[in-house]
């Protein structure tokens, strides 16, 4: 996995974004079968993805994009057994993860360190680098 796209040195979730928005456009807009409106949610959804939201509003697109990532990256338990429960039922997520088994976040902790090296001012280099930002291990039995 790439998190940046070497032709246009954007970040994977502004890439993933702008090819979304030229597949949905593509595939979906002449058919009438997504509005404009809801393929720009989706698109800036996809954009955002890793924001918290703290404040404002979000969509519901927006918010189902954020607890997915956050799902795949940190796994129904790490914030405590029954964390997520008021925000997805476990079921839920275990029948996600049989369908599309989670990715091994070992990867995803040195292809950050590759992107920051690559594009100093990404994304990522905004959060604090006192502590790591992912675990050490894939933590995909987490239920």
């Amino acid at each position: 996995m790439c998190c940046i796209a070497p032709s246009s040195r954007h970040e994977f979730r502004v890439r993933g974004g702008i090819m979304a928005y030229e597949h949905l456009r593509t595939e979906y807009a002449p058919h009438q079968q997504l509005t404009d409106f809801q393929i720009a949610n989706i698109t800036q959804s996809i954009m955002l993805h890793p924001v918290a939201f703290e404040q404002g509003q979000s969509s519901p697109v927006a918010m189902l994009t954020h607890l997915g990532a956050f799902l795949d990256v940190y796994g129904y338990g790490a914030l405590g057994p029954d964390s997520m429960d008021s925000l997805i039922h476990r079921d839920t997520v275990r029948e996600i993860e049989r369908a599309f088994p989670r990715l091994d976040m070992n990867e995803m902790t040195v292809t950050f360190g590759t992107m920051l090296k690559g594009k100093p001012d990404s994304f990522f280099a905004h959060f604090l680098h006192e502590r790591q930002l992912l675990g050490d291990g894939s933590v995909a039995d987490t239920h």
